[in-house]
């Protein structure tokens, strides 16, 4: 039997207006937003793990 096809939309809100398609942005938008997320996730990680270093722990043997 073959499997159900899954289709995922993403969308994004941009400086508080009505969110929008992530794919219908143009591709230096979405270059903007990419970067953007990887400044805010390497921020909250950087933040998470310095109040919990004991999760660091596995991180850095997973990659020894």
């Amino acid at each position: 039997m073959a499997a159900k096809k899954i289709e995922c939309i993403s969308y994004i809100i941009i400086g508080g207006a009505p969110p929008v398609r992530f794919d219908s942005l143009s591709a230096e938008k979405r270059a903007e937003c990419v970067e953007r997320m990887c400044i805010n996730i390497g921020k909250t990680l950087s933040g998470y793990l310095s109040n919990n270093p004991q999760e660091a722990a596995p991180l850095l043997e997973a990659n020894s």
